[in-house]
């Protein structure tokens, strides 16, 4: 299981990834988008139980949800998602 501080920076790591590096022409920005994929891919790999977090990013920035183009009420969906996970961390740890 991730610990808290783990949680954090796997956070950190999907808030400063580049989403849109595969649409760059600069090849320096495509080979950085990728590493940094194959990093949270690695997270994952380690910690599986982080799979709602980077699906709650990864909504957040690409996908329609029930056609809600609304960034403001994605970012809320996003952060309540995160909220519910951290919650479920507390609730298993305890």
């Amino acid at each position: 299981m991730a610990t808290p501080e783990q949680l954090d920076a796997f956070i950190q790591q999907l808030e400063r990834h580049d989403y849109s590096f595969d649409f760059s022409d600069d090849g320096s920005v495509w080979r950085r988008g990728v590493a940094e994929r194959n990093a949270i891919n690695a997270v994952l790999k380690a910690h599986p139980e982080l799979t709602p977090v980077h699906a709650a990013y990864y909504t957040y920035w690409w996908h329609d949800i029930d056609g809600n183009r609304d960034w403001p009420a994605r970012k809320v969906q996003r952060d309540a998602a995160i909220a519910e996970f951290r919650s479920s961390m507390k609730e298993v740890t305890a």
